[in-house]
C-alpha cells in the first residue's frame, strides 16, 4: 500500500469545493445592499479572484517538485524538501478556508449567524490564502532558477526577495498571528500551545518595556490586562506579534526564549521531570588540554582555553545527566559500571539564548530512556559573543570530556552528538572542527532540524519563515547576523524602522507600531491608498498607473536600507554554514541521521512528539550498534546539494 509520501496533493477536489462555495457566496450577497453585505461579497470575489491566480503556481511547482528530491546512489527518493513543504502549507490554507466556507454555508440563513463574526473568520483566511499565494509565486521564480541545478539555496537574481520581504512586509504577516495562527499545522493540539506562545509573548513585551523600578505586581498586571485582550481580539494580537517580530530587540528575544529559566519555571520542571541519581553542574576551568591523537603516529593535540570574542576566558558550565551513579569500581548496589556510550548535547536558541537548563525537562528523560550520562554544554551566545566563540566552547568541552570519560560515568567506547536548531550547527561544525585538529570523532552525529546555511540567501524553507511563529523572518535574520557579528547600529536600526513605516503609509497601510489597537479588518476596509487586487496580476499593475507609482516608490525606499542585510564574508566559511563544505571535508565527517519534517524555517518543525521519538531512534540504535537498522547519511538531504555517503 503507498503512503502518504508516495504521492503530492490532489488539489482538484478542494478547487471543485471551494469554487461551489464561493460561487454560492457570490451569488448569495450580490443581491443583497446592506453594508455588511457589501463586504462579504467583496471578500467571497477576493477569494475567486486568488484562487484562480494562485493554480498556475501550484501547478508548476507540483510538476518540478521531484527534481529537488534527494535520491541515494542505491535510487532510493527522500521524498522531501522546501517546495514539498510549501505545497503542504498551500494544501493547508485551502482546506482552512473550504472550512470557513462550509460553517458559513450552513449557517448563513439560520437565526444564530452572527454576520460580523463569520465576515471576520471569512477575510482572515482569504489574506493567509492571499499570503501563501505570494509566497508560491516567489517559490516558483527560485525554482524556475534552480530546477537545472537540483538545489533550493539561491544567490542569484531573485537573492534579495528574502531582505525584501523582510522590509516591506509584502506579505501582510499579521494574518498568520492572529485567527488562523499555526493554521499551517495538522495537530489538533498544537495550534493552542502556538496561540498560548504567541499570547504569551504579546504579553510579556508590556512586562519588558515597563521600567526595573516597576514593581513586579505592576508588571504582572500590565501583561494579564494585554494578555486577555489579545485572547478576545485575535487580530489585535496579530498586529502586536507582528510588530515585535518584524525587526526584533535582540535582547527582547533572548529574554523571552529563556523564560523557561526562571526560578519558579525551573522549579516546576524539577517537579514534573523524572528524578535521576546524578545531576551535576560542572564548570570546565580555563586550562589548557593535551590530548592524544588517534593516530598513535601523530603527535598529541594541545587545545587553549576559548578567547575569541568579546568575553574574557571563563569556565564553561556544562550539565551531567545519569540515570544511575557510575564508576569503574562499582562496589554498592546502587552503582553500576562505567556506560560505554556517552550522549554529548548542545542544546539551539538560535545562537543568542537558551541554555542545557531550557533543555532539561527533555533530556532528563533522554538519561533514562537510552541508559547513557548526557553531558549537555553551555556554549557562548551571540551577540556579546559571536562566531567563533560558540564553536571554541564546543570544541574544547567535548576535548576535555575525552580526557575525563570515567568522571562522566562513561568508558566512550561510543560517542553520539546531539544538537538541535543553533545546536545542530555546532555540532557539524565542531565536527568539521575536530576532524581539521585531528581530534578523535564522535561515531554519530545527530543534528534536529539544524541550520546549514548562515546567510540571508532564499530557500523555500526560508519563504516558510514569513509565516512561522517560533522563528518568523525578523528573528531568523537577526540570529543569523549577531552570530557572524553583522548586528546593526542602533542609528541603521532606527533607519529600517523608520522606513519600514513610510512603505506602509505609502501603501496605505498602518504601521504595526502605531497600530496596536486596532483590528486587520480596520486596517483593510478602508485604506487611503488602493492596494494591488491580489498576487501575480500583471494586467493589473501595468492597468493602474497609481498600483505602478506605489511599487515604484516601496522599491525605492527598500533600496535605501538594503545594505543594512548585507551578508559578511564570514558567513561563507564552512565552519559557519556548513552547507558550503567542499565534499572532501564532508567525507571525513561520521555517520550523521538528520532529524526534520515538514515546515521548518532553517530545514524544513516537526511536532515535538515525533521529533522526540525519531531522536531516540536515531540514538538508542548508536549505542546498541544497530547502525544496520538506521539509514544513514553523512549530509543534510532536505538541502538535496550534497550526496556524500
Amino acid at each position: 500500500m503507498a503512503s502518504a509520501q508516495d504521492y503530492m496533493f490532489d488539489f482538484k477536489p478542494l478547487y471543485n469545493s471551494l469554487d461551489s462555495l464561493l460561487e454560492s457566496g457570490v451569488e448569495f450577497y450580490s443581491s443583497r445592499d446592506g453594508e455588511v453585505d457589501a463586504k462579504f461579497l467583496s471578500e467571497f470575489q477576493r477569494g475567486e479572484r486568488t484562487l484562480e491566480k494562485v493554480r498556475p503556481f501550484e501547478e508548476y511547482l507540483s510538476k518540478v517538485v521531484e527534481v529537488f528530491d534527494f535520491v541515494y546512489p542505491d535510487g532510493e527518493r527522500v521524498r522531501g524538501n522546501g517546495f514539498r513543504s510549501l505545497l503542504y502549507v498551500y494544501n493547508s490554507a485551502l482546506i482552512k478556508l473550504q472550512l470557513a466556507l462550509s460553517h458559513w454555508s450552513r449557517r448563513h440563513n439560520g437565526w444564530f449567524f452572527v454576520a460580523t463574526e463569520q465576515l471576520d473568520v471569512l477575510r482572515a483566511h482569504v489574506r493567509v490564502l492571499d499570503g501563501v499565494t505570494l509566497l508560491l509565486k516567489y517559490a516558483v521564480d527560485l525554482a524556475k532558477e534552480q530546477v537545472a541545478k537540483g538545489t533550493v539555496f539561491s544567490g542569484g537574481n531573485i537573492a534579495t526577495v528574502l531582505k525584501k520581504l523582510a522590509i516591506s512586509d509584502e506579505v501582510e504577516r499579521d494574518c498568520f498571528y492572529g485567527r488562523c495562527l499555526g493554521f499551517q499545522y495538522t495537530s489538533s493540539y498544537l495550534r493552542p500551545v502556538l496561540q498560548a506562545l504567541a499570547i504569551g509573548m504579546a504579553s510579556y513585551d508590556s512586562w519588558y518595556q515597563l521600567s526595573k523600578n516597576s514593581g513586579r505586581i505592576v508588571k504582572l498586571l500590565a501583561s494579564v490586562i494585554n494578555g486577555s485582550d489579545y485572547v478576545m481580539f485575535p487580530n489585535r494580537r496579530g498586529l502586536k506579534f507582528a510588530d515585535l517580530r518584524q525587526d526584533c530587540d535582540m535582547h527582547f528575544t533572548k529574554a523571552f526564549w529563556s523564560i523557561n529559566e526562571d526560578a519558579s519555571i525551573r522549579g516546576l520542571v524539577n517537579i514534573v521531570s523524572p528524578t535521576l541519581a546524578v545531576r551535576e553542574e560542572i564548570l570546565i576551568p580555563t586550562v589548557g588540554i593535551a590530548l592524544q591523537a588517534p593516530h598513535h603516529c601523530s603527535a598529541p593535540v594541545t587545545l587553549s582555553p576559548p578567547c575569541s570574542g568579546n568575553q574574557p576566558q571563563a569556565a564553561i558550565h556544562c550539565l551531567l545527566l545519569s540515570h544511575y551513579l557510575r564508576k569503574k569500581e562499582h562496589t554498592e548496589n546502587k552503582m553500576k559500571p562505567l556506560s560505554s556510550g556517552l550522549l554529548f548535547h548542545l542544546h539551539g536558541g538560535g545562537f543568542v539564548a537558551q541554555s542545557s537548563l531550557s533543555h532539561e525537562f527533555y533530556i532528563r528523560s533522554w538519561a533514562i530512556e537510552l541508559d547513557v550520562p548526557i553531558f549537555s554544554v553551555d556554549y557562548s551566545l551571540a551577540p556579546e559573543a559571536p562566531y567563533p566563540r560558540g564553536l571554541d566552547d564546543c570544541v574544547f568541552a567535548y576535548t576535555w570530556a575525552l580526557n575525563h570519560l570515567e568522571t562522566l560515568g562513561t568508558t566512550g567506547e561510543r560517542i553520539v552528538v546531539v544538537g538541535d536548531s543553533a545546536g545542530g550547527n555546532m555540532l557539524i561544525t565542531m565536527t568539521l572542527k575536530l576532524h581539521q585538529l585531528g581530534i578523535r570523532l564522535p561515531n554519530l552525529l545527530v543534528p534536529v532540524y539544524p541550520t546549514t546555511l548562515v546567510k540571508t540567501e532564499v530557500s523555500p524553507s526560508r519563504l516558510l519563515s514569513v509565516m512561522d511563529p517560533i522563528l518568523p523572518i525578523g528573528i531568523l535574520i537577526s540570529c543569523l547576523n549577531a552570530y557572524t557579528n553583522n548586528v546593526p547600529s542602533k542609528a541603521t536600526f532606527e533607519k529600517r524602522k523608520a522606513v519600514r513605516d513610510e512603505i506602509f503609509v505609502t501603501k496605505g497601510r498602518m504601521p504595526y507600531s502605531t497600530c496596536r489597537s486596532r483590528t486587520a479588518s480596520s486596517l483593510s476596509s478602508k485604506p487611503s491608498v488602493k492596494p494591488r487586487d491580489s498576487v501575480g496580476d500583471a494586467s493589473n499593475s501595468t492597468a493602474s498607473g497609481g498600483d505602478c507609482d506605489v511599487d515604484s516608490k516601496v522599491d525605492e525606499l527598500v533600496s535605501k536600507v538594503m545594505d543594512a542585510y548585507t551578508d559578511l564574508d564570514i558567513s561563507s566559511d564552512p565552519l559557519v554554514s556548513p552547507l558550503l563544505a567542499c565534499d572532501e571535508l564532508l567525507l571525513g565527517l561520521p555517520p550523521v541521521s538528520v532529524v526534520v519534517s515538514n515546515v521548518c524555517a532553517c530545514v524544513q518543525y516537526m511536532e515535538y512528539q515525533i521529533q522526540n521519538s525519531f531522536t531516540l531512534y536515531y540514538c538508542r540504535a548508536a549505542f546498541d550498534c544497530k547502525y544496520g537498522a538506521v539509514k544513514l547519511v553523512s549530509f543534510m538531504y532536505t538541502t538535496g546539494q550534497k550526496k556524500c555517503q
